[in-house]
């Protein structure tokens, strides 16, 4: 019988694997970005992913999502410190 972590490291290998194919594949890497975050939410059983990035020294935004609204996106801003987000860029 296959222990359950062996099943685990297949599904993060294969996904691995499409999030290359799509890397590979890619006219348009913003596209690109949103079908990665489309499929590791798919395969991996997310409900939503973001892509954030710091602007600046004193703000990160969402800058690319998978599972939020644009209302939801266009409020996705933290401070250095704030929430999950500003306290991971913050260490």
């Amino acid at each position: 019988m296959t222990p359950p972590a062996a099943a685990t490291d297949h599904q993060q290998l294969s996904t691995l694997l499409a999030v290359g194919e799509i890397l590979g594949s890619a006219a348009n890497f913003e596209q690109a970005l949103h079908e990665i975050l489309q499929t590791l939410c798919d395969r991996l059983q997310m409900r939503l992913g973001t892509l954030s990035l710091l602007e600046g020294k004193q703000e990160v935004t969402i800058d690319i999502a998978y599972g939020l609204s644009q209302d939801e996106i266009d409020r996705g801003r933290y401070k250095i410190g704030e929430g999950i987000t500003g306290r991971v860029v913050a260490s």
